[in-house]
């Protein structure tokens, strides 16, 4: 996940892990959830961005710079490839946030809930029998004019709830 801040030409990153002592409380507000969030002031990702390639797995961008020893624009190596980073979220948590933006374009929200794409999961409220694709999902989606996150010209916050494990201190 961290390789994409790096991709994204952001001088740091934070990792921070919230309101551990509320692991598997998944009734109360979502603020109050254990989360994890990853926040950088990287270049952030327009709307097409999202959809096109941050929402397709496998899609060959990263890697087609890669190949091309293309670099960013500070001149880093891109080190990201085929949406692991994605995967990696997916595997932390069933539920996130992203807030993305990038320079001179409004800030763009997503709310995704990967729990619809496994029937191992129905429920009451979700009764899907089979696996889904994740076109397939219904995905939140908002464009924040003004931002609620992103307080910088560009960058991009993850939050993923729902979290598959417990964490603490010595993690």
């Amino acid at each position: 996940i961290l390789k994409n801040c790096y991709d994204a030409d952001s001088p740091s990153a934070e990792v921070r892990f919230c309101n551990m002592c509320n692991y598997d409380f998944n009734d109360l507000t979502i603020k109050e959830q254990a989360y994890i969030e990853i926040r950088d002031r990287g270049s952030g990702m327009t709307l097409n961005t999202v959809q096109n390639v941050w929402l397709r797995p496998a899609t060959p961008d990263k890697l087609d710079q890669k190949r091309d020893k293309k670099t960013t624009p500070k001149g880093r190596i891109i080190q990201g490839e085929k949406g692991i980073g994605r995967f990696a979220i997916h595997k932390l948590g069933e539920r996130i946030e992203l807030y993305t933006k990038s320079e001179g374009n409004n800030e763009i929200q997503l709310e995704m809930d990967f729990s619809e794409f496994d029937p191992d999961h129905a429920n009451l409220f979700n009764q899907s029998s089979t696996h889904k694709l994740l076109e397939e999902v219904n995905n939140k989606w908002f464009v924040n004019e003004p931002s609620k996150e992103i307080t910088y010209s560009s960058g991009t916050v993850i939050r993923i709830y729902a979290l598959r494990e417990q964490w603490s201190n010595k993690d």
